[in-house]
């Protein structure tokens, strides 16, 4: 496995943060971009190679700094568009309550990301976590496997629950443990996208766009939900593929439910009506580019003004994503580390 795998991880939580990063290292990936929410860095524990802040992405995207979220983890997607411009090709973010489940787990972290994208599961059982008959037992490759542009990893401990099903104490809150099958998801049907534990290549950028969240937005915590049913869509129009499953990581929640349960409520309804319109639209293009322009056109054009709102700022995301041809070959590390 050759190429550059760059970390995206969002936080505005210091402490949480150094957590995050001593229980990583050795880091399984190759550079580190934090991403912090706030107007100006503050000093951290353990230097990175890029410590961003929102000073950066004002400078960076200048009248289009708008389209990036803050005061919500949609904050991440600007990172997204540092570590593809220097020229990884692989792109994993991780939330700073996720942490490794043990140094194997660790090691292999980036490497099971890469190998679910490069060569995803030929078979899966019927039955997930049960070996039922006639689910072959080498479990081969095809000869010509599908290539997997994104892929999102499970969680153990505290499961990625809303905050409703959180302060009804589902059993899913505390000691979670998935049943981990590594699957291609159908083109017919749509999966809650989590931004946790994701990686994805550096050609689905433009795909990767989270929605405006926080701060001069109605809504929060929907940013990674919504960039899926609009990734998802796309994907489905052009035939490519993306996996779940492994690799898993721990999440120790380290949020608030009642304070999730604020942010979220607003979009409980919107969701129940944006996917549809989502699902709806119009796309003939052929290429990524292309269809997710077609899917802001579709979105400036109605009538809710946070869609349309979304529309115009898919739009402005596509200008500052680096065309394929134009990426770097290898990542060029910039000297803005800021150690304490």
């Amino acid at each position: 496995m050759t190429g550059v795998t760059a970390l995206v991880v969002p936080s505005n939580r210091p402490d949480r943060l150094a957590t995050f990063l001593a229980q990583w290292e050795p880091y399984p990936w190759d550079v580190t971009i934090v991403v912090e929410d706030g107007p100006t860095p503050t000093p951290l524990a353990r230097p990175v190679d890029h410590h961003l802040c929102w000073a950066d992405i004002d400078r960076d995207l200048g009248d289009d700094a708008w389209i990036i979220s803050r005061r919500d983890s949609g904050v991440r997607a600007f990172g997204f568009l540092r570590a593809v411009a220097a020229g990884a090709d692989v792109v994993v973010t991780l939330d700073d309550d996720c942490l490794p489940s043990g140094n194997a787990a660790r090691a292999a972290f980036c490497a099971t990301h890469r190998a679910n994208m490069d060569a995803p599961p030929s078979w899966i059982s019927s039955v997930p976590g049960l070996r039922v008959r006639g689910l072959p037992y080498g479990n081969g490759r095809r000869r010509t496997p599908p290539r997997a542009v994104v892929n999102m990893g499970l969680w153990s401990g505290s499961a990625d629950l809303d905050a409703l099903q959180t302060l009804l104490g589902s059993p899913a809150t505390h000691g979670f443990e998935p049943v981990v099958q590594t699957q291609i998801v159908s083109r017919h049907h749509y999966v809650p996208f989590c931004g946790m534990n994701v990686a994805f290549r550096a050609d689905a950028l433009p795909a990767m766009y989270f929605p405006r969240m926080g701060e001069g937005s109605p809504y929060g915590r929907f940013d990674d939900i919504w960039c899926g049913v609009v990734m998802q869509r796309v994907f489905a129009h052009l035939d490519w593929i993306w996996t779940v499953g492994t690799p898993v990581v721990v999440h120790t929640r380290a949020s608030d439910p009642l304070v999730n349960l604020q942010k979220e409520a607003p979009g409980l309804a919107a969701h129940e009506r944006f996917w549809k319109i989502i699902d709806a639209a119009p796309l003939r293009a052929a290429t990524l580019a292309g269809s997710l322009d077609e899917m802001a056109a579709h979105l400036a054009e109605q009538a809710d003004p946070y869609l349309r709102d979304w529309g115009r700022a898919l739009t402005r995301w596509l200008v500052h994503c680096p065309p394929p041809a134009r990426l770097p070959p290898r990542l060029a590390i910039v000297a803005d580390v800021r150690p304490v």
